[in-house]
């Protein structure tokens, strides 16, 4: 049987689902999906979903909590963090200024681990 590992940027995925009206699939369970994108002759090792928890607005940050807590009871995906990183804006026609945060060290964290599981001989087939 061919071991196959599934990656998932947690940023990319909500946000492409996003932008294209799909609103349905904001709350897809990433490991059944990954369980019927098998072949045959595939044995699904293990789901990792990449993401960062939410700062900056709490209806957001209640949103993704909620939907991180369902991924974890159906117990076969493991929750990797990168972080929300605090940035100054400020206008420069008016002098005001603002904060706003943005995700970091997701997709860092996601390459890493992917090294590191090809290291360990994990896996024979990566889906991302």
């Amino acid at each position: 049987m061919e071991r196959v590992s599934v990656y998932v940027d947690g940023f990319n995925l909500y946000f492409g689902i996003n932008d294209r009206g799909w609103r349905r699939y904001l709350w897809l369970d990433i490991g059944t999906l990954a369980q019927r994108m098998l072949l045959k002759d595939q044995r699904l090792i293990e789901v990792k979903y990449f993401t960062a928890l939410v700062r900056g607005d709490i209806s957001k940050a209640q949103r993704q909590s909620t939907y991180l807590q369902a991924l974890n009871e159906t117990g076969n995906i493991q929750i990797l963090y990168g972080r929300y990183q605090e940035k100054s804006k400020k206008c420069f026609s008016c002098n005001s200024s603002w904060v706003e945060y943005e995700e970091k060290m997701s997709d860092v964290r996601m390459a890493s681990e992917i090294l590191r599981d090809v290291f360990l001989d994990k896996f024979d087939t990566v889906l991302i």
